[in-house]
């Protein structure tokens, strides 16, 4: 396998981009195949074919070909049951046929000699193993999502246990680098990966899992299964090398179905950690995750709804522990070669170094020591979602999906000045139409739209407006070398926001011909990225040690200059496309041959605000007004092919080759650094040696 990164100007969002794998139908959806033969063995033409959903009686029509085989694609996940005539032949019906999202089920059918008013009835046998050639990964089932246990219940929490997937030691969550799960799949990084809901890509602006500002991603109770791609052959994927993990949400069926729930987490069953305080109780933790989901028929057999609404309710007290200066150390005196020793005091430093707050812990010796606290946490989430399946006649299916989530999380800190929020706002509407004008095609567009907002902020208590280093700013932060940080990276990185809004349209087509299924699919996007990521606005100032503090004698100011900032408003579009054949060339041995084409324009800043230094090694200066950069994207097609071979013929191993070319393509994550923090439209000074911290 061959792999190449390109920069690509794309944009990797939160519940966006459909135009990164436009042919949806192979990951949310279906289909049940097999070969209708004699008992002596011989295939039987022209057999009529029925296969019927369960749970809301939608059927499929079709029937067996000159060599006895048929297929019924794109058929949504769920339980179906086979029903296969012939005159001259008894009924044969399989009940039970377990059908999960991006599977092609094998059900070879023998018909027996007799009257057609008779039947023969079989329950299902499960199908180990996918024979397909595009099936490189695996799923986890509904009741694999209600039985193990997940703390958060994240939809995305149980893809670190499937095989080839890892969980970085070296991961950490934040609004720059993902606040959801972080995995690896084969050796990919956690960014390489897409996320899917229901066809619709939902990986957050980092290029990482999707999460809310709480650190989740809810509605697991409507979730009816995921699935994951660890190597993704097909044509139909894109836009990354990494895995492909897809939710797929529950329906509503002819049978009403209800669920509430709370699950309940209180510290009155906790046990200390070693870091709390041994005279004080356990320090508070409170949380409630609660909700309740409803589904069922509005009109038997044709319309059906299902809502789920979740939410979260966290409040709690974390002990932490940070070095402070002690009492002497505040009065001049610091321990200088073993002795006592008087040392410069600036009046200037006294309203920052009331900031710090006098040890409650261990004296560590040298002018500091520990002082532990119980800092705050509340959490809220809210999280909605709505369908509705209309099954208009067996030719037209429609869905609709509504999804709201708005979350709020408030972390304080252990020196009582800040207040750190991290809050989201997500809304995803999509809808699909399948048409199936004949036995052997199908149809189906897609219409989404999709807007997030992410946001982090910082703030200070107002009475210390006073001692801020730039009028109308909060204080800003402080670094002392041998004292714990003031503020630290969450108090000079604010505000931040990140606001995009994906408008997108998709179609596919899937044709079957004999031993053939061919697939085509196309899509285009319409993407606004609106971010801001200030750095220093307030100033931040950093001292070698405790004495040149005391002394009000900084090291280095870095402050963000007059008139400079990082909001921009970014617009760009994409488009893609690709064309798949997948032969059953015998029952051992299935191949796959496909191409596909992706590009995007290059990001344009809707006030101009684009420069860049087009080349490191020789450019003395940065060109304004763009390009961004240069885009070789125009020529992204991407070739692949791969093959599976059941030796036993029994669906029980099987072994898989593939190969092609991938193109890692740049998207927010990138954007975001590339597109903020250049000059002349963004400016940070680096001052050695102030005069004082007071400007």
């Amino acid at each position: 396998m061959r792999k190449r990164s390109y920069p690509l100007a794309s944009a990797a969002f939160l519940f966006g981009a459909l135009a990164a794998c436009p042919p949806v139908h192979a990951q949310i959806e279906g289909s049940i195949a097999g070969v209708v033969t004699d008992p002596s063995g011989l295939a039987v033409a022209e057999a009529s074919i029925s296969v019927l959903e369960i749970t809301t009686h939608a059927e499929r029509k079709l029937s067996s070909d000159g060599a006895g085989r048929y297929m019924a694609a794109d058929l949504a996940p769920g339980t179906y049951s086979l029903e296969v005539a012939h005159r001259g032949f008894q009924v044969s019906r399989i009940d039970g046929l377990q059908l999960t999202a991006g599977r092609t089920l094998w059900s070879d059918v023998e018909l027996r000699i007799g009257a057609s008013r008779d039947a023969v009835v079989v329950t299902a046998e499960s199908q180990p193993v996918d024979t397909q050639a595009g099936a490189w990964g695996s799923a986890v089932s509904q009741q694999q999502l209600a039985a193990l246990p997940l703390n958060g219940r994240d939809v995305f929490d149980l893809a670190s246990q499937q095989i080839g997937v890892t969980t970085p030691a070296s991961a950490y969550a934040s609004i720059n680098t993902g606040l959801g799960v972080h995995i690896s799949v084969n050796g990919s990084r956690p960014s390489e990966n897409a996320f899917r809901l229901d066809g619709i890509y939902i990986n957050d602006s980092s290029g990482s899992a999707p999460a809310s500002a709480a650190g989740y991603l809810l509605g697991i109770e409507a979730i009816a299964e995921l699935n994951l791609v660890t190597a993704p052959f097909s044509a139909e994927y894109g836009r990354s090398d990494g895995g492909v993990l897809t939710a797929v949400s529950k329906a509503g069926t002819n049978e009403y179905h209800g669920a509430a729930y709370e699950y309940l987490r209180n510290s009155a069953f906790d046990a200390k950690n070693f870091f709390d305080p041994a005279s004080e109780p356990a320090p508070a933790f409170h949380r409630n995750q609660f909700g309740a989901l409803i589904g069922g028929p509005i009109v038997k057999d044709k319309l059906f709804f299902l809502a789920n609404y979740e939410g979260i309710r966290i409040a709690s007290n974390d002990t932490q522990t940070i070095v402070t200066p002690d009492a002497q150390a505040r009065s001049g005196l610091l321990p200088v070669k073993g002795a006592l020793t008087q040392v410069t005091l600036s009046s200037k430093i006294a309203p920052y170094l009331g900031f710090y707050p006098l040890p409650n812990g261990v004296d560590l010796g040298n002018g500091t020591g520990d002082y532990s606290t119980a800092v705050p946490t509340g959490t809220r989430e809210d999280f909605a979602t709505g369908r509705l399946d209309y099954v208009r006649s067996e030719r037209w299916r429609f869905n609709t999906r509504y999804t709201f989530d708005d979350s709020d999380s408030t972390t304080g800190d252990p020196f009582r000045v800040w207040s750190y929020r991290n809050n989201s706002h997500n809304n995803l509407v999509q809808s699909t139409g399948q048409f199936v004008p004949s036995p052997n095609t199908v149809q189906e567009i897609r219409l989404a739209f999709s807007q997030i907002r992410n946001g982090r902020l910082a703030s200070s208590a107002p009475g210390d407006a006073a001692a801020a280093f730039v009028p109308g700013q909060n204080v800003g932060a402080l670094q002392v070398t041998g004292l714990s940080d003031f503020g630290g990276d969450s108090a000079r990185t604010t505000p931040m926001y990140f606001t995009l809004s994906d408008a997108q349209i998709g179609y596919s087509l899937t044709r079957i011909v004999g031993a053939h299924k061919f697939t085509a699919g196309a899509s285009y996007d319409r993407i606004l990225l609106d971010d801001t990521g200030d750095l220093d606005r307030a100033g931040y100032y950093q001292f070698s040690s405790l004495q040149s503090f005391l002394a009000a004698q900084p090291s280095k100011l870095n402050i963000l200059a007059p008139n400079s900032g990082t909001l921009r408003h970014w617009r760009l579009q994409q488009f893609s496309g690709y064309v798949q054949d997948d032969v059953r060339a015998s029952r051992r041995l299935t191949f796959a041959v496909g191409l596909r084409y992706e590009m995007a324009t290059t990001p344009v800043e809707r006030d101009g605000k684009v420069a860049s230094l087009r080349n490191p090694l020789t450019d003395t200066s940065i060109v304004v007004g763009g390009p961004l950069f240069v885009n070789p994207s125009k020529r992204n097609f991407a070739p692949r092919v791969s093959l599976a071979w059941d030796p036993t013929g029994h669906g029980r191993t099987v072994v898989r080759a593939g190969a092609g070319i991938f193109y890692d393509l740049l998207g927010t994550r990138e954007l975001l650094v590339s597109g903020l923090y250049m000059p002349p439209f963004y400016t940070r000074y680096q001052v050695s040696k102030p005069h004082s911290p007071a400007l």
